[in-house]
């Protein structure tokens, strides 16, 4: 009996390693054993277990599938395209393959094509709760907040596990949506209940924001006030459209105020005025204070993501005792949201000159102004760029120019001490219409100019210090017209 027993284990045994040895061959073995690892995570063994099996069979479209799959979870999309669209080409009813590829394109931010997928997923697979989920996030991140709110209540009831994560997105959705008090409740919800901390830290954030802008939006006023004190290595002689300077070093007490009041606000209409007031004086050099009056005149009207404004600002200069410079301006701007993260700023303006002092600068100007910024770090600092261009006719031709100016710049919140930074560049090319009469050639400057700022609130929201070193350099065919300079200020604003 016993060597019966032994006989057919023997048997069972060959059996077995026949099995697989065919396994190995057509690449099943190495198939499992990349699941496997795919499940706990180790994609990088999954790849290489999924490339043997392929190896052995490369027509099969389950084996393409996952090896797609692994290549998505890797970041590696256009190999993960490779793999998926071959698999497709093959058999695309494969369970799942669909969903594959939709998260694929979701991943890829290819949205559109994304929803497309998803649709057809849902609608073969209505249970598919990360289906739904990933559809809301695609409809939005096209902004389309009704859509994404629609898969989100889907997907929160559907699976308790990714309730605190849909809800976040509702909160967001509300949010932009202006739906305040909704997406209060589901941030506070996140806040609650979330187990990882940075989706809590985010609800926090965003409660935070919505706070500050209900307040905002109660508030039809604004307030700005700043002292500050400051040294200049190169004092001014003109402080307005002038390179013309004293080569004297001086200090100097700054103040500014700015207030605004919106008079009328309804259905995305609000209408205002304006005022910000101006002042420079030198310790040494009090010819050259100068002090400046500005209103504004505004009204602007919101179709979301376009804000549109037209505004009328007259100036008023002095310098030391003396009236200096009338100006009025007046033009449009279209501010674009262009998506979460881009926003767009577009400007026209047409500026009249009358110079008290020196009639020869008499005139008027045509701008443009375009920037465009980018948030960083979760709204934690942007980066910002534009361009812009002038050209002024003036009453005597040695004073008629056209100016193109670009500049760069970021603003970051650092983890210091509740610092916040601030650096920008321009560089700016003036080039005048005609020769000069004194000099007999044609002006031509290329003008730098680099600002770094450094400031934080003080004791309080509303109270701010602020730091600030400035240099110019001006480039000019014409010698005495080269110089540079440095300013540094320290201030202390607040805000209301």
């Amino acid at each position: 009996m016993l060597k019966y027993k032994q006989i057919l284990f023997a048997l069972l045994f060959v059996l077995l390693l026949e099995g697989l040895a065919c396994g190995a061959e057509e690449g099943g073995t190495y198939f499992d054993l990349g699941v496997f690892a795919f499940e706990e995570g180790k994609y990088a063994e999954a790849e290489a277990f999924f490339r043997k099996a392929l190896e052995r069979t490369p027509d099969n479209p389950l084996y393409l599938q996952h090896l797609g799959r692994t290549y998505v979870r890797l970041g590696r999309y256009t190999e993960a395209s490779r793999y998926l669209e071959e698999a497709w080409r093959i058999d695309p009813e494969l369970q799942g393959l669909a969903y594959d590829m939709a998260y694929l394109f979701y991943v890829k931010s290819e949205f559109s094509r994304a929803i497309e997928l998803f649709q057809g997923v849902i609608k073969d697979e209505p249970s598919n709760v990360l289906a739904h989920y990933y559809i809301a996030l695609c409809f939005l991140e096209k902004r389309d907040y009704q859509n994404s709110l629609k898969f989100l209540y889907l997907s929160a009831d559907m699976s308790p596990g990714i309730r605190v994560n849909a809800y976040y997105y509702e909160g967001v959705c509300y949010a932009r949506l202006r739906r305040f008090d909704e997406a209060v409740e589901r941030f506070r919800f996140v806040k609650e209940h979330g187990e990882d901390t940075s989706i809590r830290k985010k609800a926090s954030q965003w409660l935070d924001l919505i706070e500050r802008q209900k307040v905002k939006k109660g508030k039809p006023y604004d307030l700005y006030f700043k002292l500050g004190y400051g040294y200049d290595d190169n004092v001014r002689l003109e402080p307005i459209d002038s390179d013309l300077f004293a080569d004297e070093e001086d200090r100097f007490f700054a103040g500014y105020f700015s207030g605004k009041y919106d008079l009328f606000t309804s259905k995305g209409i609000t209408t205002g005025v304006g005022y910000n007031h101006y002042e420079k004086r030198y310790a040494d050099l009090k010819d050259f204070n100068l002090r400046g009056s500005i209103f504004q005149f505004y009204g602007n009207y919101a179709s979301p993501p376009f804000t549109f404004s037209l505004s009328y600002v007259p100036y008023y200069y002095w310098l030391d005792a003396d009236s200096y410079l009338m100006r009025h301006q007046v033009g449009p701007s279209v501010f674009w949201k262009m998506s979460e993260r881009i926003i767009g700023f577009l400007k026209y303006a047409y500026l009249r000159d009358n110079y008290f002092s020196n009639n020869r600068k008499d005139g008027h100007s045509h701008t443009v102004d375009g920037s465009i910024y980018y948030d960083l770090l979760d709204g934690k600092g942007y980066l910002f760029g534009g361009l812009g261009y002038a050209d002024k006719s003036a009453s005597h031709p040695d004073e008629s120019y056209s100016l193109l100016e670009a500049s760069l710049g970021i603003s970051l919140e650092l983890p210091w001490y509740a610092l916040n930074m601030s650096m920008l560049g321009k560089a700016i090319e003036k080039d005048y219409d005609n020769v000069d009469s004194a000099f007999n050639v044609r002006r031509e400057d290329t003008k730098y100019l680099w600002n770094f700022s450094l400031y934080r609130t003080l004791f309080y929201e509303w109270l701010e210090t602020k730091g600030e070193v400035r240099y110019t350099r001006n480039d000019s065919n014409i010698g005495d017209f080269d110089y540079k300079r440095h300013v540094y200020t320290i201030s202390l604003g607040a805000r209301f």
